[in-house]
């Protein structure tokens, strides 16, 4: 008994020590990738997480081949908040075409204003500015552009459904010329991480001003984690005079972040506080 007691003064009279507790953040994070397909979903990652989407395109028009890259950078400051840094062209080559990294940039914001429910679909609302960075004549970016863009994303069994609505006003300083977007996207899983991908979309309005694009995209997709997806296929053209066909590859993955855990404070721990606790 007086053993009992003394360890169990003993242990009250430890001073406490700082321990960290257990935190409530998200163990695995799924990749949400909006590319390779046009139409993007209106779900973003948890906050604090940055996702990150990378490709290549072979872009074949007037029986020349453009090679192109394109990377976006998204960062979700809060559960309906997220910022976006983008460009088309990382790099681009071509017959003809002066080599170059970074033409133009596309930094933008996309907010969450629900998530999809048993009929309603998830919403979302983003706008984007396209920025040239070079001054070739040639150069793909070559006025001040703004985009608005209106997601909608629903999962019909083992579909998952993404459709886009977006309005493009280009060259706002000088002529601005609006044009309209609309794409449609559906995925869906197969098995052991594989899973496909079909899409149309079609620009529309002012097609004289800015030459109308669209297509039918396919491609097959591969996550062997949540947290990246890679991704193959092809975009056949509607407008030949603009695009015949658009080979590409790419991935898009979530880097890992060491979680941030709180700290909080408990008494020490000693061999005779252990040997009362058993």
């Amino acid at each position: 008994m007086v053993v009992v007691l003394a360890g169990a003064l003993r242990a009250f009279a430890q001073p406490t020590v700082i321990e960290r507790a257990a935190d409530d953040e998200p163990e695995q994070v799924t990749a949400l990738p909006c590319r390779p397909t046009i139409a993007c979903t209106a779900e973003i990652v948890p906050p604090g997480f940055v996702e990150v989407e990378a490709g290549y395109g072979g872009r074949s028009s007037a029986g020349q081949l453009v090679h192109s890259g394109q990377l976006l950078l998204k960062l979700s400051v809060h559960e309906r908040l997220q910022f976006q840094l983008a460009t088309n062209n990382l790099f681009l080559l071509g017959a003809g075409l002066a080599p170059r990294s970074v033409d133009g940039v596309i930094p933008g914001v996309k907010v969450k204003f629900n998530d999809q429910g048993t009929f309603l679909p998830a919403n979302a609302l983003s706008v984007h500015a396209s920025l040239p960075t070079h001054g070739f004549e040639d150069s793909a970016q070559r006025t001040i552009d703004a985009a608005a863009w209106w997601y909608l994303s629903k999962d019909v069994g083992p579909v998952h459904a993404d459709l886009n609505f977006a309005l493009n006003v280009f060259d706002l300083t000088r002529a601005p010329t609006p044009q309209g977007l609309t794409a449609l996207a559906l995925s869906t899983n197969i098995a052991w991480g594989f899973g496909v991908m079909t899409e149309v979309y079609s620009t529309f309005g002012n097609g004289q001003a800015v030459p109308l694009d669209g297509g039918w995209l396919n491609a097959i997709s591969y996550a062997p984690v949540d947290e990246i997806m890679f991704d193959v296929g092809a975009d056949v053209g509607f407008y030949w005079q603009t695009r015949v066909v658009t080979f590409f590859a790419g991935v898009t993955f979530v880097p890992h972040r060491k979680a941030r855990v709180p700290l909080t404070r408990a008494p020490a721990t000693t061999p005779v506080a252990q040997a009362v606790a058993r």
